[in-house]
């Protein structure tokens, strides 16, 4: 009896400790990390691609910019979060060194793909970034512990 009352109360506890933990803002989930590009996924074409290279994200609530690595280059520009799950980018600008052919094309495609997005998906262990005219999607994973 004593056994079922103590897991009882523990399994209470635990209810009440999730129920009183804030849920993060949409805001703070994206700013809470680097991320890392790790598939695009067309859905249309049922084709998936992988980066050549360190694709890079990191957004910056104070500013509405987002800069990060485009394989080869660094990239940033703005970005709007629009509820309840809406995305804009504005026009990019980066630096122009040049890299192997085949990244610097996945390059130019990653940031064309930026301009569409408009459907954001974020949790503490994902990143997708989605266009939904076509079904593409942009997975990201967290890198690391953002410096704000």
């Amino acid at each position: 009896m004593k056994k079922a009352f103590s897991v009882t109360m523990i399994a209470a506890l635990a209810v009440l400790t999730m129920a009183c933990t804030p849920k993060k803002t949409k805001m703070e989930l994206l700013t809470a990390h680097e991320w890392q590009l790790d598939e695009i996924v067309f859905k249309d074409s049922d084709f998936t691609e992988t980066p050549p290279a360190s694709v890079t994200m990191t957004f910056n609530a104070e500013t509405n910019q987002v800069s990060g690595s485009s394989g080869c280059n660094r990239y940033f520009g703005p970005f709007e979060l629009k509820e309840p799950h809406g995305i804009n980018f504005g026009m990019m600008a980066g630096t122009m060194m040049m890299c192997l052919d085949h990244i610097m094309e996945f390059e130019h495609k990653y940031l064309r793909l930026l301009e569409d997005v408009d459907e954001v998906e974020v949790h503490e262990d994902k990143l997708h970034l989605k266009i939904k005219s076509d079904h593409t999607v942009l997975k990201f994973r967290p890198v690391l512990q953002a410096v704000q």
